[in-house]
């Protein structure tokens, strides 16, 4: 695949669109044209898949899993070479943010790319995914009725993110940025997902984003979006970090509003619904898809209260088999020697435990599909703790010297372990 046409690219990876001689040959199924993301993985004298492709491909799997009607974007194909991971999906006609250009919305097609919108949201929230930079440029679209939510560069779950994180702080676009987010919270969940549906919602009405200013500072779109929204109370929100800084802005406790260009008195109540500072009392996916704003398109099933978030633990099966001498084989002794490594990785990399169970659970899916020489015990702990600290914090663990030295010895069988562990949450992989 040499040769491609570029359709855009982003901070983690390039697009390209796929020849149709390759969707042909490698996915004769496929009858509609495709793209791949190209992730180039992490140079540190071995083949490691970066993180955003690892959580690219995890949040896909997850709303593949869903069982639901999903309007979310799904890859196809994970093609894991020795330099970067393609993932290919479907190629779209416009963004949204190009379709709202081109095109002049009628009520009826607002209503329906709003409805896909948070249908899509909704899929991702019910698998515990949280986009986390949900805005125009990343919905995808031929026309509002084949809307999909996609890239998922900045996504993390529910179940395992690490609220502690400071990176948990620096997500969101900032003209769709949740109120929460610029004052400097980092414990959040789906909410802020909504946040950013509402200002979708507020410019797909009004033809201009919530939040204009002269300039891209971050601190510029926080001063507005108070000035819009007033000053919240201070026994709930004084001791987030920028508290201080948003007092010293000397806004409006009331604030001066916003106004929805349009009559339709359900379409307000939504947006006011979204758009709610207090993120506790902010509509969820459900019940905006339950909103009577979207009651003529309530002829599929409706999904159950309280259905947002999925908080049940992943589990595994593991399968007994023969194993060739000087392999693991995996019974409760050696199972403990794994897990007493992973402990050891915890401490040298100073993680919290929530990284070194679900470690351990990265370590049993993988031992379900295959196994691993004696050897490479520490080169397998690093490879789980690495997929943790990835989906956990949004961060790629560096490796001391004496593991990038036996990284770099056997890069094949590294990157080999970390295909197996996607092979083992079922992704469908071709190694390049």
């Amino acid at each position: 695949m040499e040769s491609l046409d570029v359709v855009g690219s982003g901070v983690y990876g390039t697009v390209y669109r796929v020849p149709p001689c390759f969707v042909a040959e490698h996915m004769p199924h496929i009858d509609y044209p495709l793209v791949c993301k190209s992730i180039q993985h992490h140079t540190q004298g071995a083949a490691v898949m970066h993180d955003t492709a690892i959580l690219e491909m995890l949040c896909s799997r997850y709303v593949h899993e869903a069982a639901v009607e999903s309007a979310c974007m799904q890859y196809l194909l994970a093609d894991v070479g020795p330099l970067d991971t393609k993932l290919f999906m479907r190629e779209y006609k416009y963004t949204l943010e190009q379709y709202m250009d081109l095109c002049s919305l009628s009520p009826g097609n607002i209503r329906m790319i709003l409805y896909r919108l948070i249908r899509g949201v909704y899929a991702l929230h019910r698998v515990g995914v949280i986009h986390r930079d949900v805005k125009p440029s990343n919905i995808l679209m031929d026309d509002p009725k084949t809307l999909v939510v996609g890239d998922y560069g900045f996504a993390t779950s529910v179940r395992y993110v690490n609220q502690l994180s400071p990176s948990n702080a620096f997500v969101q676009t900032e003209p769709y940025r949740a109120p929460e987010v610029f004052l400097g919270q980092t414990v959040y969940g789906t909410e802020i997902d909504m946040w950013s549906v509402g200002c979708v919602m507020f410019e797909l009405f009004n033809q201009q984003r919530l939040l204009e200013t002269s300039s891209d500072d971050s601190d510029c779109y926080m001063k507005e979006l108070f000035g819009i929204m007033g000053i919240p109370q201070a026994d709930a929100w004084s001791s987030l970090p920028h508290w201080s800084k948003l007092q010293s802005f000397g806004l409006s406790t009331a604030g001066r509003g916003f106004v929805l260009q349009t009559r339709d008195k359900k379409a307000r109540n939504l947006l006011k619904a979204l758009l709610t500072l207090d993120p506790e009392q902010r509509i969820t996916a459900t019940d905006a898809l339950n909103h009577e704003y979207f009651k003529c398109y309530r002829l599929d099933q409706v999904p159950a209260a309280g259905s947002d978030v999925a908080k049940e633990k992943l589990t595994y099966t593991v399968q007994t088999k023969a194993v060739p001498k000087g392999m693991i084989f995996y019974n409760a002794k050696n199972r403990r020697k794994v897990f007493s490594c992973l402990q050891s990785r915890t401490q040298h990399f100073e993680l919290s435990a929530g990284n070194f169970f679900f470690a351990c659970d990265l370590a049993d899916a993988f031992f379900s599909v295959d196994t691993i020489e004696k050897s490479h015990i520490k080169v397998f702990a690093y490879v789980c703790m690495y997929f943790a600290t990835a989906l956990r914090d949004n961060v790629a663990l560096e490796p001391d010297v004496a593991l990038e030295q036996e990284l770099e010895s056997d890069s094949r069988a590294f990157l080999d372990m970390q295909l197996k562990i996607l092979t083992a949450l079922n992704f469908d992989l071709r190694v390049g």
